[in-house]
């Protein structure tokens, strides 16, 4: 869940199903050489285990790079008749704004190794984020009302908020009731215990992270 923007999903390349995308572009039909070259890249890619796609069906390219980038598909690869000209190929990564002119004799390795890279951004950034919007300092929920508000008021995210739980039902009910914070999971873990309720203020049983689902 992590792993989005407004354009879609954000794969990391582990669990991505397809992890690069070949796409040709131009009139790439009336130039046999473009598709040789991708079908070429394409097998040289699955002799290493990427999952790879190779998309000529008859939609525009801009309704392409639109598919594969709200499927969350880490690399896309672009090869036109000007490219092939200049011996090089379009790379671009789903996570970073620009393309990148890549040589066609090394373009297999510069997306090997830019999966990994890119897996290593993406985990990361997801860390930081995650520390950043993680709080720990809330104990009632009086206190949660006011974190709510502060961060609205701020147009900032209200994040991850790590409390105790006495472990009736009816306390964390209140609790989605009166805030929409929900119990998210209880860590093995957590970087703090927490002793009382947030809700009740009796004994808690859990440290719990309560967040809102969107």
């Amino acid at each position: 869940m992590v792993h989005g923007d407004e354009q879609g999903l954000v794969l990391p390349p582990r669990i991505a199903p397809t992890q690069v995308v070949l796409i040709p572009v131009g009139p790439w039909k009336k130039n046999p050489a473009i598709m040789e070259k991708l079908d070429e890249v394409f097998a040289q890619l699955k002799a290493k285990g990427i999952r790879v796609r190779l998309d000529d069906s008859d939609q525009s390219p801009g309704y392409k790079f639109n598919e594969w980038e709200l499927k969350g598909v880490p690399v896309r690869v672009e090869l036109g008749p000007r490219d092939l000209e200049n011996n090089q190929a379009l790379m671009k990564a789903r996570d970073e704004g620009e393309k990148v002119a890549v040589d066609l004799a090394n373009l297999v390795a510069s997306i090997e190794q830019e999966l990994q890279t890119m897996q290593t951004r993406l985990l990361e950034k997801a860390r930081a984020f995650r520390a950043e919007h993680s709080h720990t300092h809330i104990d009632d929920l009086e206190g949660l009302k006011k974190h709510i508000t502060d961060s609205t008021e701020k147009e900032e995210i209200p994040g991850w908020i790590l409390a105790g739980w006495c472990g009736d039902d009816a306390c964390e009910d209140n609790v989605k009731e009166e805030t929409k914070f929900t119990t998210r999971n209880i860590p093995f873990n957590p970087p703090a215990e927490k002793s009382t309720c947030i809700n009740c203020g009796n004994e808690a049983k859990h440290t719990v992270w309560f967040a809102r689902a969107y």
